[in-house]
């Protein structure tokens, strides 16, 4: 049985209770709540008033608690596979120059949520056949922060809790890859009814404007390289942009899954968003350190994107459409707009000097 935080929520947190150093206040909404407790796996129950504790709180897609001890706040990922990491968050501004700016690909670059929230209904469409339960007219829209934006074993798993009550994650994943690839194909060969992988509005005249001014740009996905491939390399084609390889200054996918017949797997997408680690990984190649985290800028629209960019030590621009204000992420942004072109607006500011 997979492990799992217990807690309970004890009412919204107030904005004058959070540090401005740490959370913007100013987009402060509903996004936390209190925790009267909290059990983690592996560490024991957490309360306000012991080991130095002065408040717990949690987001409200519950992917994040917050641990405050004073002006330090703890941050342990909450997760339905069952690993729960804390990493610390740091203050984080943008800082002129900025030298380079990491980029989400689903949702932020390319429109393809549509298209893999379709797979998902399949998947448990499917599999509700074969446990001989009827199929699922769609989604309801307050499960989004569910079922995109974070990784496929997480979404599965919760179509298993809602849907699937009967069904094994190692089997449903296998049936969800073996539709990917399917609606992959038929997509190729123009017979899906499916308006997918349509690149952002504003993303080429940011993507310019970077180039312009020598900030190195990555993009970092949490989607396997079998999805996040023909994604990135239609967006560009369309955008007359040319080979992604040679427009960016680092590009990031979770890697591959391990099948059967003996095929092995790179990262996977378990240890994936909103870990820091990925967003790392591809940070480095573009000439990040800790000492300069400031003059990095992190780009997403969803709660993972800005936990994994908040807590590897960056600012984060927020991009409206995703889950961020749905999940209770929007004040772990440094910035929040509209749109690609208000991200454009906002870093021109901070290009120079």
């Amino acid at each position: 049985m997979v492990s799992k935080i217990e807690f309970k929520t004890a009412g919204v947190v107030d904005a004058a209770e959070l540090d401005a150093a740490l959370f913007n206040v100013e987009l402060y909404g509903d996004d936390l709540s209190h925790l009267d407790w909290c059990k983690v796996p592996g560490r024991g129950t957490l309360r306000v008033g012991e080991l130095g504790v002065t408040l717990l709180a949690i987001n409200k897609a519950h992917e994040f608690i917050f641990v405050f001890r004073g002006n330090c706040v703890e941050v342990i990922l909450n997760n339905k596979v069952g690993l729960f990491p804390s990493f610390a968050m740091l203050p984080a501004q943008i800082k002129a120059p900025v030298k380079g700016v990491l980029l989400d690909l689903d949702g932020t670059c390319v429109k393809s949520e549509a298209f893999w929230i379709a797979v998902i209904l399949e998947t448990v469409n499917r599999m509700r056949g074969r446990l001989g339960m009827p199929p699922v007219g769609a989604f309801d829209r307050s499960e989004l922060p569910h079922i995109s934006g974070r990784t496929v074993p997480e979404h599965l798993l919760y179509c298993i809790q809602h849907y699937c009550p009967r069904a094994a994650l190692g089997e449903l994943q296998d049936l969800y890859t073996d539709i990917a690839e399917e609606y992959m194909q038929k997509l190729n060969a123009g017979e899906l009814d499916i308006d997918a992988f349509e690149p952002a509005e504003g993303l080429k005249e940011l993507l310019l404007t970077l180039k312009e001014n020598d900030v190195k740009i990555g993009i970092v996905t949490s989607g396997l390289y079998y999805k996040a491939w023909p994604e990135l390399k239609q967006a560009m084609d369309k955008l007359g942009l040319g080979e992604p390889k040679e427009f960016f200054d680092a590009i990031l996918t979770s890697g591959t899954l391990a099948k059967k017949g003996g095929a092995c797997g790179t990262m996977g997408n378990a240890i994936a968003k909103p870990w820091p680690n990925i967003y790392f990984e591809a940070a480095q190649v573009i000439g990040f350190t800790m000492d300069e985290r400031e003059h990095y800028v992190g780009i997403g629209d969803s709660g993972s994107d800005v936990g994994s960019l908040r807590l590897m030590g960056t600012p984060f621009i927020g991009v409206a459409h995703g889950n961020i204000e749905q999940g209770g992420t929007k004040c772990m942004c440094t910035d929040f707009v509209g749109s690609l072109a208000d991200v454009k607006d906002l870093l021109e500011k901070q290009l120079k000097n």
